[in-house]
């Protein structure tokens, strides 16, 4: 699958390090995924909307664990390379 990565950092907003966007074979696009930081280093948080009862259901998701982790280390591989970019510019 041919991953596309946008990485739109935030500041000054606690975990959360960015959202980011990904096109899957120039065929799909996924908006509303985030780049949190937790406790165990960064992770990726799916699209989600709240439901009726309070808590949050995602709308977009891979249904295998390879298409999990492909896109997981596509937004953080995209995250770092701009991070470290944005670092070295300076």
């Amino acid at each position: 699958m041919n991953l596309e990565v946008k990485i739109f950092p935030m500041k000054d907003m606690g975990n959360l390090k960015a959202y980011a966007s990904a096109t899957l074979d120039k065929e799909y696009c996924v908006n509303g995924m985030r780049v949190l930081e937790g406790d165990k280093g960064l992770w990726v948080g799916m699209p989600s909307q709240k439901t009726k009862r309070g808590d949050y259901k995602d709308v977009f998701f891979p249904i295998n664990t390879k298409a999990r982790q492909d896109l997981i280390d596509a937004v953080l591989g995209a995250y770092e390379e701009q991070v470290n970019g944005a670092n070295t510019k300076d």
